[in-house]
């Protein structure tokens, strides 16, 4: 009989020992509060297990393991209002909820800038939370890249310098309003003869960032270096945008022709371009003697 009562208790602390849970999960902290800025914010995890799983219910916000620690990012909040989304980490059998909020900026993307009263034009990104940002021109124009020479204009990112480089290289040329032509359109009629004035043609990152705000994406597709997809249009978004530049007295975006200058030379005889339309492959540069719309963009 006590044999029986022994192996009993054995086998009992047996199974105590395989159903017992040791695991454990915690966190620093599960309210997160950004700024409108946005920025990484570091929380501590304490847990044994060596994998986690972490998801977020909203895409503005990121969240991803370094080492010991939850990162949480986001870039600038783009609206007037306050945002909120939900991360949760598992470990294990253990979970944590984390419930991170960002303040509401104080400019949104659409709004004309620098106020109702007297716009310039509308915005089309926000950043640090309001305090900078781009807009976009009420206006374009058509005309030529230039002439087939060697400029060494070729920044991919940097419009606003591709554009001053060159206005100083070839606004005393004696045809400079015909052969560079949406170079001079910047300076004389934008910048008003001001060779460092605000407004500048994108660069070619710049106008595909452009282009993607517009029509409501976040990517496109790339066959090749020189070639191009663009992306379905949400048609809202894009009819929205338009809606505002005719607000305020500007001229809506071209999707039909789809052709706009950027400010970054391919080689001699070529300029990089971008293609607005809906769907359509394209090479991303042509002859710098053919003449497209241009847009000028402005930081603040």
């Amino acid at each position: 009989m006590r044999k029986i009562i022994f192996i009993g208790m054995i086998i009992g602390i047996f199974i105590y020992a395989c159903e017992k849970d040791d695991s454990y999960l915690e966190l620093s902290e599960t309210e997160i509060q950004l700024d409108a800025a946005g920025a990484e914010q570091y929380i501590q995890v304490n847990t044994n297990a060596i994998t986690w799983q972490i998801s977020s219910s909203s895409d503005w916000v990121i969240a991803e393991r370094d080492s010991c620690f939850l990162v949480i990012k986001a870039e600038s909040n783009q609206v007037r209002s306050e945002r909120n989304a939900k991360i949760v980490i598992v470990a294990d059998n253990k979970y944590v909820r984390i419930n991170v909020s960002q303040a509401a900026s104080t400019r949104a993307v659409g709004e004309p800038y620098p106020d109702e009263t007297n716009p310039i034009g509308i915005i089309y990104k926000v950043l640090d939370g309001g305090k900078h940002g781009k807009i976009l021109s009420f206006d374009e124009f058509n005309g030529k890249w230039g002439l087939n020479s060697n400029t060494g204009i070729r920044s991919l990112e940097d419009g606003k310098s591709n554009t001053r480089d060159m206005i100083n290289a070839y606004k005393d040329a004696a045809t400079f309003d015909s052969d560079y032509s949406i170079f001079w359109w910047i300076y004389q009629e934008k910048n008003n003869g001001d060779i460092d004035g605000q407004w500048y043609i994108p660069a070619y990152s710049e106008l595909v960032e452009l282009y993607l705000i517009l029509v409501g994406q976040s990517k496109t597709t790339t066959t090749n270096a020189t070639q191009t997809v663009s992306v379905s249009h949400n048609i809202n978004v894009r009819n929205q945008f338009d809606y505002q530049l005719k607000l305020y007295g500007g001229v809506p975006m071209d999707y039909e022709e789809g052709y706009y200058w950027s400010s970054t030379e391919y080689n001699t005889s070529n300029a990089r371009r971008g293609l607005f339309k809906h769907r359509t492959s394209t090479n991303n540069y042509t002859t710098k003697k053919s003449s497209f719309n241009v847009r000028a963009i402005l930081q603040f």
